[in-house]
This record gives structure tokens, C-alpha cells and sequence, in this order.
């Protein structure tokens, strides 16, 4: 079956366990990647983003680096500390930045070459989110039980 990690505490993703398969296959690695750029503020400025998020046999690891250079934001961290599933094609991940402070990180993939992918970002008082404006959002499973 496959948990999700939250600092700690181990909880059971039924999410997970649908995605994953029901076969008791402990070993379907689940990893999602976002890369490109959403319109942010009034003057509809770019922010660019890159993402990436693993899930493991409970373990998670990942990566954010996000700039928003219009607000003079940028959140960086190498401290995945959860992974969840939301739906088939979305998933939510919450980063550490140090300093009691999170940047939540929602990405959708739906379709082929970032048509309609989906990305938001929020941390403290600042949100930002939309389609993508450029690259795209891949998620993809491997190993037994995977589908």
C-alpha cells in the first residue's frame, strides 16, 4: 500500500492505493514534474517555475524553485515534506522553506504537451496560479502495480 509522509506521520492514501493498484505492490514510484510559467499581477507578468516531486514507498523527496520576478518573490527549497494525491491528475506538495514557513505547491497534468496543465503556488500571503503559459506538467508511474 502507499502512504503519504507528513513529518513524521505515516497516513494511508486511498488515492495512492487506486493509483498504485490494489495488488499490494509496494514499489510503484510515482514522480511529478512541472517546468514553465504562469501569468501573474496586474501588468499580466510571467513567473517561472520549475517542480519536482517523488513518492516512494512512503518516502518523499523533491525540489521547487519558483520566481516571480514581477512581485520580487523567490521561493526555493530542496525539502519535500508531503505528497499528496488529490485526484488522478493532480497532486499537492508541500515544501519546507526554513523558518516555519511552506510554499503548498498544487500541479494538475492533463493532457499532452502542457494544454491545460495546471499550477499554483501559495505561501504565507502570496498565491499564484492559472493554465500554464509555457511548458508543462508530467506525471508518471513506474514499477509493479502501477498503472
Amino acid at each position: 500500500m502507499k502512504h503519504l509522509k507528513f513529518v513524521g506521520l505515516t497516513v494511508l492514501s486511498l488515492a495512492a492505493l487506486l493509483v498504485c493498484g490494489a495488488n499490494g505492490a509496494d514499489n510503484c514510484r510515482e514522480t511529478i514534474r512541472g517546468d514553465g510559467n504562469v501569468l501573474v499581477g496586474e501588468g499580466r507578468q510571467r513567473a517561472q517555475f520549475h517542480v519536482l516531486g517523488t513518492e516512494l514507498d512512503g518516502t518523499v523527496s523533491g525540489r521547487l524553485d519558483f520566481r516571480d520576478r514581477h512581485s520580487g518573490i523567490r521561493l526555493r527549497s530542496r525539502n519535500l515534506t508531503a505528497y499528496e494525491v488529490v485526484d488522478a491528475e493532480t497532486r499537492r506538495l508541500t515544501f519546507d522553506l526554513g523558518d516555519s514557513a511552506t510554499a503548498i505547491v498544487t500541479l494538475r497534468d492533463l493532457g499532452r504537451r502542457g494544454r491545460n496543465d495546471f499550477f499554483e503556488i501559495s505561501s504565507g500571503d502570496y498565491l499564484a496560479s492559472g493554465n500554464l503559459r509555457g511548458g508543462q506538467v508530467r506525471l508518471r508511474h513506474r514499477g509493479d502495480g502501477c498503472e
